[in-house]
């Protein structure tokens, strides 16, 4: 009689994964011979993450050998950046942008700027991407800046006591 022994089954999901809203990932355990058992019922040697969950698999190889792996997901829910309506400011005034978010780990503004805060001056739509973790959110803001008036009274004038101008 001979006995001979295979190889144990091994499957691997990777790491616990953290995902943004709306991201999606792609786990892939295919292996020649094998037979996939999801934790959702798919037979598939590929399964699409996408919700908060456990995800397990259960993988039977070509010996007949069983193997299982779990990877625990998670949504972030990163903080929405809000850099307020638009903006109507004079010429020559300053209007400070302010993006300033809890949990934040960098800002990129549409400017080349990497703060928090920006100050401009001057007609143009403003954005920023909030970077919160893995998640970036953005927002944008167009400023509008109006000229000032031209006011002209005309040339000096001279009176004499008791005449009367209007000056418009």
């Amino acid at each position: 009689i001979t006995i001979g022994t295979y190889p144990a089954a091994q499957v691997d999901l990777g790491a616990d994964l953290t995902l943004c809203p709306g991201d999606q990932v792609l786990l892939n355990v295919a292996q020649p011979g094998a037979s996939y058992l999801w934790n959702d019922g798919s037979t598939a040697s590929t399964y699409t993450a996408q919700t908060a969950g456990v995800i397990s698999v259960q993988l039977t190889d070509a010996n007949g050998c069983v193997a299982t792996d779990a990877v625990s997901v998670a949504v972030q829910a990163p903080v929405p950046v809000d850099l307020g309506p638009d903006a109507v400011i004079c010429q020559g005034d300053d209007l400070v942008l302010d993006a300033t978010t809890a949990g934040a780990t960098a800002y990129l503004w549409s400017t080349g700027a990497i703060t928090p805060t920006i100050t401009v001056a001057n007609t143009g739509n403003y954005s920023v991407t909030v970077t919160q973790g893995t998640c970036s959110v953005n927002d944008a803001v167009q400023v509008t800046a109006l000229p000032l008036p031209i006011i002209d009274l005309g040339p000096d004038q001279t009176l004499c006591t008791g005449d009367a101008i209007t000056l418009d």
